[in-house]
């Protein structure tokens, strides 16, 4: 009886690829949608995450600047059906993508040591205008996972600062310098801060300015999608 219950209820209302919105057998992406996702795996940076031959050595990114974080890693390379997903859930306010997201992301947060989930804030009017900050709900998300508690409020956005979309590096710096505070006491703490997109480190690394401001001994950090060099 249940399982007829289910399958009618799947068939009125079935589950949609959110990639390709094609109908597919379960919640998720369907196998071509899935396989078009660049995900990143070793060797990588072991600072940034960025994609390489060699195993264990900086990328010339981080031999040029390195970031103030101890690592980063990010999902999937920067490419079209991650940013659409990406997207998806910024814009189009499909908020279910976010436990996916959160149970891809699961095995990265996993092996690190943290003791706190920090998302990177929006600037509060942006945040009223689209209702909802997308690290802030994977943090959350993954706080319920991990049991690692997530504070919300304790990092703030008072700066509002034009989009970085198509700036370099140097003006990226520039654009975030100052837009963070900070309200906690994060003595002794090993954090990990969570956004959705990795483009040259600059809003990660304003982040953690702050964040080892206030005292915290280690920040890793970790994205949804990087832009590779």
């Amino acid at each position: 009886m249940l399982k007829s219950i289910v399958n009618a209820v799947d068939f009125v209302f079935p589950h949609l690829c959110p990639g390709c919105h094609e109908v597919n057998q379960s919640a998720g992406l369907c196998s071509a949608c899935w396989k078009q996702l660049e995900w990143i795996t070793h060797p990588h940076c072991p600072v940034c995450g960025e994609p390489q031959i060699l195993h264990a050595t900086l990328c010339s990114s981080c031999r040029r600047w390195l970031p103030l974080f101890s690592s980063h890693r990010s999902l999937w390379r920067y490419a079209p059906l991650s940013r659409k997903l990406i997207f998806a859930l910024k814009y189009g306010r499909e908020r279910y993508l976010a436990h996916l997201f959160a149970s891809w992301l699961l095995p990265l947060v996993l092996p690190l040591a943290v003791n706190l989930l920090v998302p990177v804030p929006l600037h509060p009017r942006r945040l009223m205008q689209r209702g909802f900050n997308q690290s802030a709900l994977l943090a959350q998300l993954l706080s319920r996972m991990t049991g690692i508690p997530a504070t919300v409020t304790a990092l703030r956005r008072i700066g509002k600062n034009r989009s970085q979309r198509g700036l370099s590096l140097q003006k990226r710096q520039e654009n975030v310098e100052g837009a963070f505070v900070c309200d906690a006491d994060f003595a002794h703490r090993h954090l990990l801060l969570i956004d959705d997109v990795f483009t040259t480190g600059a809003t990660l690394s304003a982040c953690v300015s702050v964040l080892r401001d206030a005292g915290a001994e280690r920040v890793e950090a970790l994205t949804l999608m990087k832009v590779t060099l």
